[in-house]
């Protein structure tokens, strides 16, 4: 097995090691969403040439030769063992902060980690979606059309005038079409007739009809005008808002930083069409107040940070930085067993604890309600908009002295919508009604100006208070929307898995170990690079928390769990 050793890249040129290399370790910590392998060291140690170019490179900063201590060199180290390698920490030296010049040949200086989760987090809270609007990262081409229709209460006295005028107008077309049909039997009898002084006749009697042909017609376009005008009195308009994609959000985000955005959970074609409706202050687009589909300051989602907290609560996530990729997942996703075989023969397990500490009595999903819109409120219960488990003992003998505390509270920052799914009772004798006139005038135009309004956004107005996360089809809610996002189905997709109480394939009890010595090699670091699942040789299922050691020693200290019951006596209550 070759020798295990670290490369040193000052500015992606190979140099000398730092003096103290030998006293940095190499941690993997797996809880802090963090799978890459990570030095430990509060500095470094730069002696003779190494020290040199450092100096110069300072020196060009004053001289005006290049850039100085304000654009720090960048450092790359990795962990290589013959002709493998794997980089463990790739940033910069901090020139800016306590940099020790140490007699003439020695530097001491810290360091600063690019592309880590820490520096992505501070990036992203200084990133607004109208700053990407502004730079024209996101622009019309990227807003979808969302159609709603409002809860209209109708002028009644308007109404009935207008109807009463409709019956009228329809009766009187009856009659002047049977009229129409009487005189031209007129004009064809007297073309034909042989009765004295015919053309005067026919001429008088073509008249006649032309006279009453435009009437009728004049009668069908008043008719038209007055269903018109009862639609618009009896029912709101079908108009559009603006949004975004959800998954286009978090692509244009990690657009601009040099990344790409990554989830498996876009796979599925009904959570690829959820969309992000922004708070709406202005109206709709047809009243042309300059409408915009991005999230601005107003709700939860200003920031790049905030779009990317929300989506990792959502579907009780993880965020790791990998490969240039920003990848969210589901927080079990990257506990994904490796090939590596903990050797229990040569690891003493002695000391242990349970996990006991980490349940959490109740588990509370909810979403908001938007003040502004009162049918987030009216379906409150049958949008699913907030869940509750409950865990509790199967048995117990003294309620007094049961130990199971905590609650685990996921309040997300977005109100759910109220899909149109049927006509109101004024809205079905309107139906009727505009057949009738479809009929006399041909075709479906008013008929469809109604059944067209099902299946689109049901608002309390044209303003909302909250954003609306909502699955849409052809600017249309989605029929099935309630089975693809509610508080009910984010505990049965995504927030079961942190359940203690056992089921056949899932519980969270573990049996823990702390700083455990194992053997650990190069090959063991590439192994568990990327995910931290292991099994032991005798089958039993674990992961690790979290792995250091230094890069030669061929021992590792880890913390553990293996999956173990320690109680059957729970149960889950869904309230």
């Amino acid at each position: 097995m070759s020798r295990t050793r670290l490369n040193f890249y000052l500015n992606n040129q190979l140099v000398g090691n730092a003096n103290n290399w030998q006293g940095i370790s190499i941690s993997l910590d797996f809880d802090n969403d963090n799978v890459q392998p990570v030095i430990e060291t509060d500095s470094l140690e730069f002696v003779l040439s190494e020290s040199a170019v450092i100096r110069k490179w300072v020196q060009d900063g004053v001289d005006g030769s290049g850039p100085g201590i304000y654009e720090p060199m960048e450092l790359r180290i990795e962990l290589a063992s013959g002709n493998n390698t794997v980089d463990v920490f790739s940033g910069l030296l901090d020139m800016v902060n306590d940099m020790q010049f140490i007699d003439k040949n020695k530097v001491l200086v810290k360091l600063i980690k690019k592309g880590g989760l820490d520096q992505l987090a501070e990036r992203t809270q200084a990133i607004s979606f109208a700053f990407l609007a502004s730079r024209n990262e996101i622009n019309n081409n990227d807003f979808v059309n969302v159609s709603y229709v409002l809860a209209h209460i109708p002028n009644f006295s308007e109404v009935l005038i207008i109807s009463i005028s409709i019956f009228i107008l329809i009766k009187e077309i009856q009659e002047q079409i049977k009229r129409v049909l009487d005189t031209i039997a007129i004009v064809a009898g007297v073309a034909v007739s042989g009765i004295p002084g015919p053309v005067g006749a026919l001429i008088i009697s073509i008249a006649l009809a032309i006279t009453e042909i435009a009437y009728t017609i004049l009668i069908f376009i008043a008719l038209k005008a007055l269903m018109t005008e009862l639609i618009l009195n009896l029912i709101a308009p079908l108009r559009n808002h603006k949004a975004m994609k959800l998954r286009v959000l978090l692509e244009k985000g990690a657009a601009h930083l040099g990344y790409t955005f990554e989830s498996s959970e876009f796979d599925n074609p009904f959570f690829d069409s959820l969309v992000i409706l922004p708070i709406k202050e202005r109206g709709p687009i047809s009243f042309g107040a300059g409408e915009t589909g991005f999230p601005t300051n107003k709700g939860g989602l200003y920031t790049y940070f905030d779009m990317l907290q929300f989506f990792k609560q959502l579907i009780n996530g993880k965020l790791v930085v990998r490969d240039n990729k920003i990848i969210i997942e589901r927080r079990d996703f990257f506990d994904k067993p490796t090939s590596f075989v903990l050797p229990s023969a040569r690891v003493i397990l002695d000391e242990s604890r349970f996990n006991a500490e980490e349940i959490q009595a109740n588990l509370n999903i909810q979403f908001l309600i938007d003040e502004k819109d009162d049918t987030t409120l009216i379906n409150y219960e049958d949008n699913n908009t907030t869940f509750q488990r409950i865990t509790e003992p199967k048995i117990i003998t003294d309620k007094r002295n049961v130990q199971i505390k905590g609650l685990e509270q996921v309040n997300l920052p977005v109100s759910l919508p109220t899909r149109k799914e049927s006509l109101t009772e004024v809205e079905d004798i309107l139906l009727d009604l505009a057949k009738l006139v479809d009929t006399l005038v041909g075709g479906n135009f008013f008929s469809s100006k109604i059944t067209g309004r099902l299946g689109v956004l049901h608002l309390a107005n044209d303003f909302t208070g909250v954003p609306k996360l909502i699955p849409i089809a052809l600017g249309k809610v989605r029929s099935n929307y309630r089975d693809i996002m509610s508080a009910k189905v984010l505990h049965e997709d995504y927030y079961f898995i942190s359940s203690f109480t056992p089921v056949p394939v899932n519980h969270n009890q573990f049996r823990r170990h702390l700083r455990v010595k194992i053997p650990f090699c190069f090959e063991d670091y590439i192994t568990l690079s990327e995910d931290n699942g292991f099994t032991t040789d005798d089958g039993r299922e674990g992961r690790f928390e979290k792995i250091e050691g230094s890069p030669d020693s061929g021992f590792a200290e880890v913390d553990i769990r293996i999956k173990e019951v320690f109680t059957t006596n729970l149960k889950d209550r869904i309230v």
